[in-house]
Protein backbone atom coordinates (compact mmCIF):
# COMPACT_ATOMS: atom_id res chain seq x y z
CA UNK A 1 0.00 0.00 0.00
CA UNK A 2 1.62 3.76 -0.91
CA UNK A 3 2.01 5.15 2.24
CA UNK A 4 0.69 2.52 4.30
CA UNK A 5 -3.09 4.67 5.04
CA UNK A 6 -6.47 3.54 4.91
CA UNK A 7 -9.30 6.34 5.59
CA UNK A 8 -12.34 3.96 6.92
CA UNK A 9 -15.71 5.54 6.76
CA UNK A 10 -18.32 3.60 9.38
CA UNK A 11 -21.70 3.45 11.05
CA UNK A 12 -20.48 2.29 14.66
CA UNK A 13 -24.41 1.79 15.47
CA UNK A 14 -24.24 -1.54 13.62
CA UNK A 15 -24.01 -4.40 15.93
CA UNK A 16 -21.17 -5.55 13.70
CA UNK A 17 -18.63 -2.69 14.76
CA UNK A 18 -17.19 -5.36 17.55
CA UNK A 19 -15.77 -7.39 14.56
CA UNK A 20 -14.49 -4.00 12.65
CA UNK A 21 -12.40 -3.25 15.39
CA UNK A 22 -10.87 -6.37 15.03
CA UNK A 23 -9.82 -5.79 11.81
CA UNK A 24 -8.51 -2.43 13.01
CA UNK A 25 -6.50 -4.58 15.13
CA UNK A 26 -4.98 -6.83 12.49
CA UNK A 27 -4.08 -3.45 9.77
CA UNK A 28 -2.31 -1.60 13.33
CA UNK A 29 -0.17 -5.58 13.70
CA UNK A 30 0.54 -5.17 10.03
CA UNK A 31 1.77 -1.83 10.74
CA UNK A 32 -0.70 -0.33 8.46
CA UNK A 33 -1.78 3.27 9.76
CA UNK A 34 -5.62 4.08 9.82
CA UNK A 35 -8.04 7.21 9.84
CA UNK A 36 -11.55 6.76 10.54
CA UNK A 37 -14.22 9.27 9.36
CA UNK A 38 -17.09 8.83 11.17
CA UNK A 39 -21.00 9.32 10.32
CA UNK A 40 -23.89 10.43 12.59
CA UNK A 41 -26.91 10.17 10.45
CA UNK A 42 -28.70 7.53 12.05
CA UNK A 43 -27.72 8.61 15.60
CA UNK A 44 -28.95 12.05 14.94
CA UNK A 45 -32.28 10.64 13.97
CA UNK A 46 -33.18 8.55 16.95
CA UNK A 47 -31.97 11.76 19.05
CA UNK A 48 -34.43 14.16 16.92
CA UNK A 49 -37.37 11.72 17.94
CA UNK A 50 -36.29 11.34 21.24
CA UNK A 51 -36.27 15.28 21.65
CA UNK A 52 -39.49 15.53 19.28
CA UNK A 53 -37.16 18.00 17.20
CA UNK A 54 -37.54 17.83 13.42
CA UNK A 55 -34.17 18.01 11.97
CA UNK A 56 -33.82 20.10 8.84
CA UNK A 57 -30.86 17.43 7.50
CA UNK A 58 -29.12 14.13 8.88
CA UNK A 59 -26.40 13.48 6.24
CA UNK A 60 -24.56 17.06 6.03
CA UNK A 61 -26.18 17.28 2.34
CA UNK A 62 -29.24 19.63 2.95
CA UNK A 63 -29.44 22.95 4.77
CA UNK A 64 -28.56 22.65 8.80
CA UNK A 65 -30.41 24.95 11.05
CA UNK A 66 -29.52 25.82 14.59
CA UNK A 67 -31.49 22.90 16.11
CA UNK A 68 -29.97 20.47 13.68
CA UNK A 69 -26.38 21.70 14.59
CA UNK A 70 -26.88 20.86 17.83
CA UNK A 71 -28.47 17.49 17.20
CA UNK A 72 -25.52 16.76 15.43
CA UNK A 73 -22.82 18.31 17.66
CA UNK A 74 -24.16 16.02 20.50
CA UNK A 75 -24.68 12.89 18.32
CA UNK A 76 -20.91 12.70 16.72
CA UNK A 77 -19.37 13.52 19.99
CA UNK A 78 -20.64 11.03 21.54
CA UNK A 79 -20.04 8.19 18.91
CA UNK A 80 -16.50 9.38 19.13
CA UNK A 81 -16.26 9.16 22.40
CA UNK A 82 -17.44 5.37 21.48
CA UNK A 83 -15.17 4.64 19.73
CA UNK A 84 -12.45 5.35 21.87
CA UNK A 85 -13.58 2.78 24.36
CA UNK A 86 -13.81 0.30 21.73
CA UNK A 87 -10.21 1.54 20.63
CA UNK A 88 -9.49 1.21 24.35
CA UNK A 89 -10.77 -2.04 24.89
CA UNK A 90 -8.98 -3.66 21.65
CA UNK A 91 -5.46 -2.02 23.03
CA UNK A 92 -5.62 0.22 20.50
CA UNK A 93 -4.83 4.29 20.65
CA UNK A 94 -6.89 6.41 18.82
CA UNK A 95 -7.07 10.81 19.15
CA UNK A 96 -9.97 12.88 18.34
CA UNK A 97 -9.01 15.65 16.19
CA UNK A 98 -9.67 19.01 14.85
CA UNK A 99 -7.61 18.72 12.06
CA UNK A 100 -10.47 19.69 9.59
CA UNK A 101 -10.78 23.58 8.70
CA UNK A 102 -14.23 24.23 7.22
CA UNK A 103 -16.39 27.07 5.36
CA UNK A 104 -20.46 27.57 4.98
CA UNK A 105 -21.76 25.96 1.64
CA UNK A 106 -23.61 29.32 1.95
CA UNK A 107 -26.64 29.96 -0.55
CA UNK A 108 -27.17 27.59 -3.21
CA UNK A 109 -29.95 27.83 -5.62
CA UNK A 110 -31.26 30.76 -3.41
CA UNK A 111 -31.46 28.31 -0.19
CA UNK A 112 -29.53 29.47 2.57
CA UNK A 113 -27.39 26.32 4.22
CA UNK A 114 -26.74 27.68 7.52
CA UNK A 115 -24.67 25.81 9.48
CA UNK A 116 -24.07 23.04 6.68
CA UNK A 117 -20.10 22.74 5.68
CA UNK A 118 -17.77 21.71 3.23
CA UNK A 119 -14.11 21.15 4.24
CA UNK A 120 -11.44 23.65 3.44
CA UNK A 121 -8.46 22.62 4.68
CA UNK A 122 -6.92 19.29 6.19
CA UNK A 123 -4.22 19.76 8.44
CA UNK A 124 -2.08 16.90 6.96
CA UNK A 125 1.15 17.46 9.37
CA UNK A 126 -1.50 17.30 12.06
CA UNK A 127 -2.82 13.56 11.28
CA UNK A 128 0.85 12.48 9.79
CA UNK A 129 2.52 13.39 13.12
CA UNK A 130 -0.57 11.08 14.50
CA UNK A 131 0.10 7.93 12.26
CA UNK A 132 3.61 8.13 12.71
CA UNK A 133 3.13 7.88 16.64
CA UNK A 134 0.93 4.59 16.34
CA UNK A 135 -2.42 6.59 16.48
CA UNK A 136 -6.16 6.11 14.73
CA UNK A 137 -6.88 9.58 14.62
CA UNK A 138 -10.72 9.87 14.86
CA UNK A 139 -12.54 12.49 12.49
CA UNK A 140 -16.06 13.14 13.48
CA UNK A 141 -18.69 14.61 10.54
CA UNK A 142 -17.61 18.37 12.00
CA UNK A 143 -15.43 21.14 10.99
CA UNK A 144 -14.46 24.28 12.23
CA UNK A 145 -13.65 28.08 10.69
CA UNK A 146 -10.93 30.28 11.97
CA UNK A 147 -13.05 32.26 14.12
CA UNK A 148 -14.06 28.49 15.57
CA UNK A 149 -17.35 28.13 14.26
CA UNK A 150 -18.74 24.35 13.68
CA UNK A 151 -20.31 23.36 10.70
CA UNK A 152 -22.21 19.92 10.31
CA UNK A 153 -19.94 17.70 6.95
CA UNK A 154 -21.35 14.81 5.10
CA UNK A 155 -18.35 12.10 6.21
CA UNK A 156 -18.76 10.72 2.84
CA UNK A 157 -17.23 13.83 1.56
CA UNK A 158 -15.32 14.39 4.25
CA UNK A 159 -13.71 11.12 3.86
CA UNK A 160 -12.84 11.79 0.39
CA UNK A 161 -11.01 14.95 0.75
CA UNK A 162 -9.02 13.27 3.56
CA UNK A 163 -8.32 10.43 1.77
CA UNK A 164 -6.89 12.40 -1.45
CA UNK A 165 -4.78 14.69 1.13
CA UNK A 166 -2.81 11.80 2.78
CA UNK A 167 -2.67 10.16 -0.50
CA UNK A 168 -4.30 6.88 0.70
CA UNK A 169 -3.91 3.69 -0.48
CA UNK A 170 -7.59 2.78 0.26
CA UNK A 171 -10.67 4.57 0.62
CA UNK A 172 -12.84 1.99 2.23
CA UNK A 173 -16.59 2.96 3.10
CA UNK A 174 -18.13 0.38 5.36
CA UNK A 175 -22.06 0.34 5.48
CA UNK A 176 -24.74 -1.13 6.96
CA UNK A 177 -26.81 -2.09 3.81
CA UNK A 178 -27.47 -5.71 3.04
CA UNK A 179 -24.98 -5.95 0.27
CA UNK A 180 -24.15 -3.93 -2.92
CA UNK A 181 -26.67 -1.56 -4.21
CA UNK A 182 -27.68 -0.99 -7.48
CA UNK A 183 -30.73 1.38 -8.48
CA UNK A 184 -31.60 1.54 -5.08
CA UNK A 185 -31.80 -2.43 -4.44
CA UNK A 186 -29.30 -5.07 -3.37
CA UNK A 187 -27.78 -7.26 -5.77
CA UNK A 188 -28.13 -10.79 -5.34
CA UNK A 189 -27.44 -12.01 -7.90
CA UNK A 190 -25.25 -10.95 -11.33
CA UNK A 191 -25.95 -12.14 -15.02
CA UNK A 192 -22.77 -12.83 -17.03
CA UNK A 193 -21.46 -9.67 -18.49
CA UNK A 194 -22.89 -6.81 -16.29
CA UNK A 195 -20.69 -7.24 -13.80
CA UNK A 196 -18.72 -4.75 -15.49
CA UNK A 197 -21.40 -1.91 -16.56
CA UNK A 198 -22.22 -1.75 -13.03
CA UNK A 199 -18.69 -1.43 -11.94
CA UNK A 200 -17.81 1.16 -14.64
CA UNK A 201 -20.71 3.50 -12.96
CA UNK A 202 -18.85 2.65 -9.45
CA UNK A 203 -15.53 4.01 -11.06
CA UNK A 204 -17.20 7.29 -12.64
CA UNK A 205 -18.60 7.77 -8.81
CA UNK A 206 -15.06 6.97 -7.49
CA UNK A 207 -12.80 9.93 -5.68
CA UNK A 208 -10.07 9.38 -9.23
CA UNK A 209 -10.98 7.64 -12.56
CA UNK A 210 -7.77 6.15 -12.44
CA UNK A 211 -8.49 4.13 -9.18
CA UNK A 212 -10.11 0.43 -9.27
CA UNK A 213 -13.18 -0.87 -7.59
CA UNK A 214 -13.20 -3.79 -5.87
CA UNK A 215 -14.87 -5.84 -4.13
CA UNK A 216 -14.21 -7.92 -0.60
CA UNK A 217 -16.60 -10.15 0.36
CA UNK A 218 -16.47 -12.89 3.58
CA UNK A 219 -18.74 -15.25 5.37
CA UNK A 220 -18.20 -15.98 9.04
CA UNK A 221 -18.86 -20.17 10.21
CA UNK A 222 -20.94 -22.61 8.01
CA UNK A 223 -23.26 -20.64 6.21
CA UNK A 224 -26.73 -21.61 4.68
CA UNK A 225 -26.13 -20.04 1.78
CA UNK A 226 -24.21 -20.60 -1.91
CA UNK A 227 -21.27 -18.25 -1.36
CA UNK A 228 -20.29 -18.73 -5.09
CA UNK A 229 -21.49 -16.07 -6.35
CA UNK A 230 -19.78 -13.64 -3.61
CA UNK A 231 -16.52 -15.15 -4.40
CA UNK A 232 -17.19 -14.54 -8.41
CA UNK A 233 -17.95 -11.04 -7.57
CA UNK A 234 -14.69 -11.06 -5.68
CA UNK A 235 -12.65 -12.32 -7.34
CA UNK A 236 -13.49 -10.63 -10.62
CA UNK A 237 -12.75 -6.99 -9.33
CA UNK A 238 -9.53 -8.10 -8.24
CA UNK A 239 -10.65 -8.44 -4.62
CA UNK A 240 -10.65 -11.17 -2.13
CA UNK A 241 -13.54 -13.33 -0.56
CA UNK A 242 -12.25 -15.04 2.74
CA UNK A 243 -13.90 -17.67 4.67
CA UNK A 244 -13.92 -17.45 8.32
CA UNK A 245 -14.18 -20.28 10.21
CA UNK A 246 -15.24 -18.59 13.54
CA UNK A 247 -14.83 -15.56 15.39
CA UNK A 248 -12.32 -16.93 17.87
CA UNK A 249 -10.49 -17.70 15.09
CA UNK A 250 -9.89 -13.98 14.38
CA UNK A 251 -8.98 -13.71 17.69
CA UNK A 252 -6.47 -15.65 17.88
CA UNK A 253 -5.04 -15.31 14.58
CA UNK A 254 -5.00 -11.07 16.08
CA UNK A 255 -3.18 -12.72 19.46
CA UNK A 256 -0.55 -14.23 17.01
CA UNK A 257 0.41 -11.57 15.12
CA UNK A 258 1.00 -9.16 17.89
CA UNK A 259 3.16 -11.28 19.48
CA UNK A 260 5.07 -11.75 16.51
CA UNK A 261 4.69 -7.28 16.03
Amino acid sequence: LVGSEMCIRDSVSDENFANLLLDFAVLRSLNIRVVLVHGAASQIAAMALQRSVEPSDLDGTEPVDAATLELALTAANRLTHEILEGFTANELRGVSTNAVTARPKGIIDGNDYFFAGKAERIDLAHLEGLLVQGNIPVIPPLGFDREGNTYRLNSDDLAREVAVKLKAAKLIYVTTHDGLIHNGEVIRQIPNGDLDKILEKFRAESMDGSKHVRIFSYAVGPHPLPVTALKEMACGTQGSHTMITSMGAIRTSIQVKNRRF
